[in-house]
């Protein structure tokens, strides 16, 4: 009657989501598909993160690096990257065991390799590495530089700063070969937009 284990293979496999706890986390973090949400500031990522991961009744994982910045009085230096990286992705595994078919993730270690090099003009190679080797992991989503700048107190780019921030992230992206997908509108329209991608990724 299966009454001290309440479960089967047939019920598993039917809904692995529903049953994650009857799965080694190994494979249940392979089922798990991770979306990223990438781009310059104040385009939106933060909300499109959270705002996915709710219409998806899911988990979400928030920036660290800028906790990180406003714990250090919006300072910070070159040896930072590779903590924020590296808290990042310890972040996104500990969620992923959480979530139900998607990971929404505001920024990556991309983001932070980014970063670096358009304020130091260089990066920390174990970060350029970390990032080609989880370059598949995600679904990348590029918010269009179309929303209004807004001063949250620790933002830097304004104007054709901050568009030239979307164009290195742009050529970083098709340098790394990472396939992706640019969104622009409302956060309705974005929400929108990205249901009909993740639609088209799982027919794939």
């Amino acid at each position: 009657d299966r009454a001290i284990i309440p479960v089967s293979g047939t019920m598993i496999r039917e809904n692995p989501f529903k049953y994650r706890a009857y799965i080694d986390p190994l494979v249940y973090r392979d089922l798990v598909q991770k979306v990223v949400f990438v781009g310059t500031e104040s385009t939106g990522k933060s909300t499109l993160a959270r705002s996915m991961a709710a219409f998806l009744d899911t988990r979400w994982v928030h920036e660290y690096g800028r906790e990180l910045w406003e714990s250090q009085g919006l300072t910070g230096t070159f040896a930072d990257s590779m903590k924020i990286a590296t808290k990042q992705l310890q972040r996104e595994e500990a969620a992923i065991l959480e979530a139900d078919r998607y990971l929404c993730c505001d920024t990556n270690a991309f983001t932070t390799m980014q970063w670096f090099l358009y304020s130091h003009g260089s990066v920390d190679q174990r970060l350029a590495d970390l990032v080609k080797k989880t370059k598949n992991d995600y679904i990348w989503i590029l918010c269009e530089n179309d929303f209004d700048w807004v001063q949250d107190g620790t933002r830097e780019l304004i104007g054709d700063k901050a568009q030239e921030l979307q164009d290195c992230n742009i050529d970083g992206l098709e340098q790394l070969g990472a396939p992706f997908y640019e969104i622009w509108g409302s956060v309705d329209e974005r929400v929108e937009r990205v249901l009909r991608i993740l639609n088209s990724e799982s027919k794939k």
